[in-house]
């Protein structure tokens, strides 16, 4: 069922003014649109697909427990789906499917693959240890808790690919991200190619009550999506 948009819910000046309403009203009558309709108004995705912006040409590898589990599935669809349906999805399996990850090393070779791929972005919807972000003080003792195999993946991919890595901030409600969001504090490579993201509830207004925050160590290369 469509959903009827007046000019009054139309607010170019929020995100610039290069679109047309009826553009934007085309977008946000979308039955896909419609069933995720807060979710999608916080993030104004409408605007961007007004614009044209529909992920075409960009290619996204999701690291995951695989397409044929739920979570694997659902982070692969989110990838893409209304948000950019022309995208280039990948799966790569880091986990088996209760839950149990594959090794640093492993996971740092599904990295390569991906590069080899021509991938551009790089989405991790997990956090792999008990350690936070504040606790990270150094290159070696981020290679200890991972693997040198998966720190030179992402290096590599930043290089040749000019890549974005995506990586949640974790489900631990704590105040501070886990500690792998900290991994451009102490690898330079990654600034700015990281992106640490928590879970915003669009229902309260807030930080959803199962997430990790950005906390002080990644406050400035965190953001929120919702994720409630």
């Amino acid at each position: 069922e469509s959903i009827t948009t007046t000019s009054a819910q139309y607010n170019p000046d929020q995100v610039g003014n290069d679109i047309d309403y009826a553009r934007y009203a085309s977008a946000i009558n979308q039955n896909a649109y419609t069933r995720n309709n807060n979710q999608y108004n916080d993030i104004r995705l409408a605007y961007s697909l007004a614009r044209g912006y529909t992920g075409a040409n960009s290619n996204i590898a999701v690291f995951d427990s695989g397409k044929n589990t739920y979570h694997g599935a659902n982070v692969s669809q989110m990838a893409s789906g209304t948000i950019a349906p022309n995208a280039n999805v990948s799966i790569y399996q880091v986990a088996d499917r209760n839950g149990k990850f594959y090794s640093f090393n492993e996971i740092g070779n599904a990295i390569y693959s991906a590069a080899s791929n021509g991938t551009h972005i790089y989405n991790f919807s997990w956090s792999a240890n008990n350690m936070y972000a504040t606790q990270v003080h150094s290159r070696e003792q981020f290679t200890n808790i991972t693997d040198k195999n998966f720190i030179n993946a992402l290096t590599d991919a930043t290089t040749k690919n000019d890549a974005i890595f995506v990586w949640a901030a974790g489900n631990d409600y704590n105040s501070q991200s886990s500690a792998l969001s900290a991994a451009p504090l102490v690898i330079p490579e990654l600034n700015g190619h990281f992106v640490n993201v928590v879970a915003w509830d669009d229902e309260t207004g807030a930080l959803a009550d199962f997430s990790n925050a950005c906390g002080t160590a990644t406050m400035n290369f965190c953001i929120t999506a919702p994720g409630a």
